[in-house]
């Protein structure tokens, strides 16, 4: 689980610095609101390709008076094949 957290936290770090554009994300989230996220990745790395499938849940847990907010994320499942070796992510 740790190593799976570690690969996902990588990808998006590296995209996020490869991509150079950036966003503005307005939200503005209820106590107890849900959220389900899937995400796919596709990159090469040490020249395999390399594709990521994710499912996660995001539930905000508390809401400050100045609009900050605390959320919980868990993941939900998931799959990653690299150089053609296929592998679940466990939830």
């Amino acid at each position: 689980m740790v190593l799976t957290k570690s690969i996902a936290a990588f990808v998006l770090l590296t995209g996020i610095a490869v991509q150079g554009d950036t966003y503005s994300f307005r939200h503005k989230p209820k106590e107890g609101e849900t959220q389900t996220h899937k995400m796919a990745i596709d990159m090469e790395l040490m020249g395999q390709q390399m594709k990521i499938s994710l499912r996660m849940r995001t539930k905000t847990t508390k809401v400050e008076e100045d609009g900050g907010y605390t959320q919980e994320s868990t993941m939900l499942g998931g799959s990653m094949d690299f150089g053609g070796n296929s592998q679940d992510m466990p939830a």
